[in-house]
């Protein structure tokens, strides 16, 4: 009898251990980033990619606007921030950018003034180099690349976490870009005024989020300023 219940009990105790080894071990839980509902996990290519001295800087203003070091919303210091690979605190409720490596998808993008298409080839090299040695320009987060036929380096944006606004792009390669304004560079900036407009258009439709707005994968985006006709924006949305 004795023997019975000594083995009863060790089987008990390795039945209750199972369970809680299996318990414990189970992700229960929502595991996705809070502000972009998407995975913090990154694949091996973009777990792998550096912040550029851009994102640093730019996850420093955006996390850290008292300039502590800490961030705002969590208390964690800065660089442990960027070292978790955040440009914006995942634990504040108001962040809309994920994780670096959260995302990658692609969107063609095109550029016209007055006619013109800006052409953004020379901030494919700047990014090559960036990932070389780190330097200011471009952003891990959101750039262009070098591109294979029939597509020209500088045509597609490349987006490496979720929910990056435009205005991230154009500001790591020296830009501004608003509903109002598109500056190229100093002295260079073209505004709305009655005989030429800035206009945005997201998949061939007029979109109102201008810099705000987030690429998705296969997005087609055309930005364009000036006095143009109807069949001269056709003709531009056709090119993208």
């Amino acid at each position: 009898m004795n023997e019975k219940l000594a083995l009863t009990a060790l089987l008990g105790f390795i039945i209750i251990g199972a369970a809680l080894i299996v318990f414990f071990s189970f992700p229960f839980g929502n595991t996705s980033n809070s502000a972009t509902g998407q995975g913090a996990l990154a694949s091996a290519h973009d777990s792998e990619m550096p912040f550029t001295a851009f994102d640093r800087a730019l996850a420093a203003e955006l996390m850290d606007k008292d300039g502590d070091g800490k961030c705002d919303a969590c208390g964690m210091a800065i660089k442990d921030c960027i070292a978790s690979n955040m440009l914006q605190c995942n634990m504040d409720p108001k962040a809309t950018i994920g994780l670096l490596g959260s995302a990658h998808a692609h969107a063609e993008f095109r550029v016209y003034v007055n006619g013109a298409q800006i052409d953004f080839s020379k901030y494919a090299e700047l990014h090559e180099e960036a990932m070389q040695n780190k330097s200011a320009e471009t952003s891990s987060f959101i750039h262009v690349h070098e591109e294979e036929a029939p597509h020209k380096a500088g045509e597609i944006l490349h987006m490496h976490a979720s929910g990056v606004p435009l205005w991230v792009f154009f500001e790591s390669i020296g830009m501004e870009f608003s509903k109002n304004c598109l500056k190229i560079q100093a002295g260079e900036e073209f505004c709305n005024a009655p005989e030429k407009t800035l206009k945005f258009y997201v998949n061939g439709r007029q979109n109102s989020s201008f810099e705000n707005y987030a690429p998705k994968d296969d997005d087609k985006i055309l930005i364009s300023y000036g006095s143009e006709s109807e069949d001269e924006i056709k003709g531009q949305l056709d090119s993208v």
